[in-house]
């Protein structure tokens, strides 16, 4: 579980980059608001459903995808509350 955790620091590495991009354009904001968002949704989602498999081999469950899906549409409201521009 701590693995995840340290997984969900990269969105700061993101979000600093969203709003330096911000800093000279909102269209580029924006942009990389998208492009950042997908990217990191799609890294944790590979990276949990790898972790969250081999830990329940044991015990299959099937609302572990709904917790995936949960996680990859999380990161476009948190990438864009957490790096709006004031």
């Amino acid at each position: 579980t701590m693995d995840l955790v340290a997984y969900s620091g990269y969105m700061f590495v993101y979000l600093s980059l969203e709003v330096l991009l911000g800093m000279f354009s909102t269209y580029a904001y924006y942009l990389s608001w998208i492009w950042f968002s997908i990217a990191s949704g799609v890294f944790l989602v590979k990276t949990a459903k790898r972790i969250i498999f081999s830990e329940s081999q044991r015990h299959p469950d099937m609302n572990v995808n709904y917790v995936l899906l949960c996680i990859a549409a999380v990161q476009f409201p948190l990438g864009y509350f957490m790096g709006v521009l004031p």
